[in-house]
This record gives structure tokens, C-alpha cells and sequence, in this order.
């Protein structure tokens, strides 16, 4: 994985799309690795929270080469795994994953900046309403938070 997001945004202007809620457990890790993030990374980072649709306006100033789409998605995989997806796995009707709104956000965001616009899903332990971060995924959080960092 780490080969293939340093080849789709290495040298490139890169916006990251933390997508999630904070107050639901896993759910939380897009805005978790967007906070994690500032100050340590030369992107734009975007904490969309619940409505990542009222950013699109800031994704298109930022005229990015690359939107990463950071999310907690159900992939049936361990807790904490990572997957690099195109927005085409998320409508697979046939799969386990399955978000077409973000498939739909995300070829918005392609159709207004050109970017090459991609999917990073961490799989979550749990979404339970006031829970926290599990550890597994607290884990990946900090790998994807180191690894970001050494490629932006």
C-alpha cells in the first residue's frame, strides 16, 4: 500500500477529506488522522466530519492533483486494516463495501478539480454511539499518520 500512495500523491498538491464522526467510536478516525496531521504535513486538510459535502467549495480553491478520502468503512477485514480503494469498489454491489454516497462525493470532487480522487478505509472495531477509538484502529491511525508523513 505504502508504494502505491507514494506514486499517487508523491510531488503532487495534495488535499486530504478526514470523513467521520467523532461521537460514534471508529467512525471518528477521518477527523482524528486530519487533526493528527496538522502542522506535520504540507496538504490540505479538511475535517468534513458528517457533511463532506459542504467543503467542496474548499477542495476547488485548493485546485489539489489529489484528494485521499479518509474514512472508517466496513470491508470485512480485521479492525484497524487499511485499504486503498477507487470509487468504483464503494458501489460494488457485490462487495462488502458499500458507501455510494461517498462514491458519488468523491466523483464530484474528480468532475470539479480533475484530481485523481481515491478512497483510504481504515476498518472499524466498532461505532458505538460516545465509545472512542479502538485500539487497533488508534494503531493504524499513527501508522497512516507516520507514513503520511515521510510521503507529503
Amino acid at each position: 500500500m505504502r508504494d502505491e500512495l507514494a506514486e499517487r500523491i508523491g510531488g503532487k498538491r495534495t488535499a486530504l477529506l478526514g470523513v467521520g464522526n467523532p461521537m460514534r467510536g471508529d467512525d471518528g478516525l477521518g477527523p482524528a488522522l486530519i487533526d493528527l496531521l496538522q502542522g506535520r504535513v504540507e496538504a490540505v486538510l479538511i475535517d468534513a466530519g458528517e457533511v463532506p459535502e459542504n467543503f467542496l467549495g474548499s477542495l476547488q480553491a485548493a485546485c489539489p492533483q489529489a484528494v485521499v478520502i479518509v474514512d472508517a468503512l466496513e470491508m470485512g477485514i480485521g479492525p484497524g486494516g487499511v485499504n486503498l480503494l477507487e470509487l468504483e469498489q464503494l458501489c460494488d454491489p457485490f462487495g462488502l463495501v458499500r458507501s455510494p454516497g461517498l462514491a458519488r462525493l468523491g466523483r464530484v470532487i474528480r468532475e470539479m478539480t480533475g484530481a485523481d480522487v481515491f478512497v483510504l478505509g481504515v476498518q472499524p472495531a466498532s461505532s458505538s454511539p460516545e465509545a472512542s477509538l479502538s485500539g487497533p484502529v488508534v494503531a493504524s491511525l499513527q501508522s497512516l499518520g507516520d507514513l503520511f508523513e515521510q510521503l507529503i
